[in-house]
Formats: C-alpha cells, structure tokens, sequence
C-alpha cells in the first residue's frame, strides 16, 4: 500500500518538448511547462528533480536560488558533473555525429563550490550517489538533499 495519496508529476522542459508533451499525454497528474516560475505558479513542490540539468544551465546557480526561494523540502539531484578544486569550468560538450550533429556548453561543477552553495540556499544533502555516466572529466553524481 502506498502511502502517498495522489501523486503530482510536473515537467519543465523546452518549449517542443512541452507542446508534444501537453497534446500526448498531460492529464491531471502529469502537466508540462515551459519555466520553473509557471510551474511553481501552479501551488506548491515537494520535491525538485534535477536529473542532468544544472550542467546545461546558463546561471545553474541562480536556478538552485529559484528553488531554495521556493522552499521546496526536497531536491533530488542526479546525473551532474563534479570535478576537484574551487572553481567551476566551463566546457564544451559535443554530441556524438552517430547520435546528431550538435556542441552544448556545459558546467563541471566545483564540489566545494556547490556544496557551499547548497548549504547557503538552506539544504543539507541527506545520502549522495554515484551515476553510471563516465565521460572521463570529474565524477558524475547525485545528491539528495532536504531543506533546513
């Protein structure tokens, strides 16, 4: 038996993915957006899922300041990029031409720099967690953290 009541599943996504999303398969427990402020314009999150998300940000810090202002309890970060010392590095991810033709900057997140991030957005992590990804550059790894 399950002890959640009714579960709310909200996705945040780029505007194609949340069209498709809204005309195949929105209902009341599934809903697309198109920003984190819309979605949260819709009442209360109890838990934020980052699953390779931050990297790709422009401000990832910003978007953690977001969440924090939000009082979300918990957030589930996963899939993320960590590399040692005490700043972040900006790179440059090329997609594989088998899969398309595409490059993406992305963040490889200074631990340090993260962790007192997170400690200054008010959360502390609750277990962290080894990803499969291996791309040979940092350690890619989750983190459950709650607010506190």
């Amino acid at each position: 038996m399950s002890r959640l009541e009714k579960v709310h599943w909200s996705v945040v996504e780029q505007k194609h993915f949340v069209a498709c999303g809204r005309d195949e398969f929105q209902n009341e427990c599934l809903k697309f957006y198109e920003s984190v402020d819309d979605c949260l314009a819709e009442g209360p999150v109890d838990v934020a899922f980052l699953s390779s998300v931050l990297q790709y940000l422009e401000r990832p810090y910003a978007m953690l300041a977001t969440l924090a202002d939000a009082e979300i309890p918990y957030l589930l970060i996963d899939r993320t990029a960590f590399v040692e010392g005490t700043q972040d590095r900006l790179t440059v991810q090329h997609v594989p031409e088998s899969i398309y033709e595409a490059s993406y900057p992305a963040w490889l997140f200074s631990r340090q720099k993260f962790m007192t991030a997170i400690a200054k957005a008010s959360y502390r992590p609750i277990t962290e967690f080894l990803s499969d990804d291996d791309f040979g550059i940092g350690q890619f790894q989750g983190i459950f953290l709650e607010r506190i």
